[in-house]
């Protein structure tokens, strides 16, 4: 969230900047549709991508692997170049070991550490990797 602070400074969204205060006190069911509201509102914006990766982390922090899994992969299918691809990336495999599918966890991590391993996010996929075996 430290990175999400920065990204906010200078920035006049007062939904976004509220969706994430929403996420910051547990209020997913309020924040996901105000950061859907802003995807809609502004596709082509540098936060779009950020606010589809927090849709994306509400529902895995509600346990709803399966749709953390569908709203996680929206951030590599629309902002492939994005810089929530390797956090996303991350979390995806999380929701797929989670939900006991350690199959396309360990793919989602080998794409991780071979697409972006330079990322702290890569260093923590090849710590990942050792505990499941590979």
């Amino acid at each position: 969230m430290a990175k999400e602070d920065a990204a906010l400074q200078g920035r006049g969204d007062a939904d976004y900047r509220d969706a994430i205060a929403m996420m910051r006190q547990g209020q997913c069911n309020q924040a996901v549709p105000k950061l859907r509201d802003f995807i809609r509102k502004n596709p082509k914006s540098d936060l779009a991508d950020n606010a589809q990766y927090w849709i994306g982390s509400c529902y895995y922090s509600q346990r709803d692997y399966n749709r953390a899994i569908i709203e996680l992969n929206e951030v590599l299918l629309k902002y492939p170049k994005a810089d929530k691809v390797p956090p996303a990336l991350l979390m995806l495999a999380d929701a797929f070991a989670d939900s006991g599918d350690k199959i396309d966890a360990r793919l989602i991590l080998q794409k991780l550490v071979a697409d972006h391993g330079k990322t702290e996010e890569a260093e923590k996929a090849r710590q990942k990797l050792q505990a499941l075996g590979e």
